[in-house]
């Protein structure tokens, strides 16, 4: 299974970041096991962090 995050501009939706979910019983040594929303909210903070070094005032749409 992967983690993806999603972007939209108008009417078209497009994938940003993935990320492969490993079972806990599959990693390799010095691997550490993550959750969904671990990886979910560590890829939020990436495009958060990107917006924001492109010099953008906010990561979400107005309104």
């Amino acid at each position: 299974m992967a983690v993806t995050a999603y972007g939209v501009m108008g009417s078209i939706t497009f994938p940003l970041l993935f990320e492969v979910d490993k079972p806990r019983e599959r990693l390799k040594a010095g691997e550490t096991y993550r959750t969904k929303p671990e990886i979910a909210a560590r890829m939020m903070s990436y495009v958060y962090l990107w917006c924001m070094s492109q010099g953008e005032k906010r990561a979400y749409p107005a309104g």
